[in-house]
């Protein structure tokens, strides 16, 4: 069940955090690119350890992480099959940025998957 007065609030939440969440996956990227080449076969741990330690992963992750509020209050506030379409939303965001922030190229065909992405969601948001 959709509740009126809230889904605004609800969506606007979901948006704010599909927001969070990219900036946190976009900055993990930027950590890695930084970090140049990691080699896994000297060993998982300390490859790891190596990421997790690094303050822009820790920044990403929190970003990440505090997504998390925003999509729990809106679950609150409308269906799981209403609302989770919405998270489709980082896909579209998400390639944008690589495209504009991190110099990716994307492909004609990607740009086509995000265009229907975009219907999808405007379609859902209607019902």
């Amino acid at each position: 069940m959709i509740f009126k007065e809230n889904k605004v609030n609800a969506i606007l939440a979901i948006t704010i955090g599909v927001c969070f969440a990219v900036t946190g996956q976009t900055i993990i990227k930027i950590a890695l690119n930084s970090m140049g080449s990691i080699d896994f076969s000297s060993g998982l741990f300390s490859s790891y350890m190596r990421i997790f330690l690094s303050p822009l992963f820790l920044l990403g992750s929190l970003f990440s992480a505090f997504s998390i509020f925003f999509w729990l209050y809106s679950l609150t506030k409308m269906d799981l099959s209403y609302a989770f379409p919405f998270l489709s939303l980082s896909f579209v965001l998400v390639t944008l940025i690589s495209w504009i922030i991190l110099g990716e190229n994307v492909p004609l065909l990607r740009w086509i998957g995000v265009s229907v992405i975009c219907i999808g969601v405007f379609l859902i948001s209607r019902s």
